[in-house]
């Protein structure tokens, strides 16, 4: 691997953690109950709210599959990025639990 691939993942970590480090999981896990939101888990027969890690955890691994790809999402979280000419990337982590858009006069909504 060269030195400058390896800059280049480290910034990516970086700037993840950054993204991760700033955003209110603490709110969205809240919302989460105040809604009765519930994932599904891989080695879980039952549905349930996820906990703070767990949604640090996937923010993490979204904001990951992000790079030089479409927007990820998973459970209303959303990650994007984007690269900048100099390379470097930045990303964005949000959390929606409606939407509505309005694309060439046709509406589309999710409550």
């Amino acid at each position: 691997m060269t030195t400058t691939k390896l800059k280049l993942q480290q910034d990516h970590s970086v700037a993840i953690e950054q993204t991760i480090a700033t955003f209110n999981f603490e709110r969205v896990h809240c919302v989460l109950n105040a809604l009765n939101i519930r994932w599904s888990h891989k080695n879980r027969r039952v549905c349930t709210v996820p906990s703070i890690a767990e949604l640090k955890a996937a923010a993490r691994s979204l904001l990951e599959k992000s790079i030089d790809s479409k927007p990820q999402a998973i459970g209303g979280l959303i990650a994007d990025s984007s690269k900048r000419k100099d390379g470097i990337y930045s990303f964005k982590l949000v959390f929606i639990v409606t939407a509505s858009t309005n694309d060439k006069g046709r509406t589309t909504t999710n409550q």
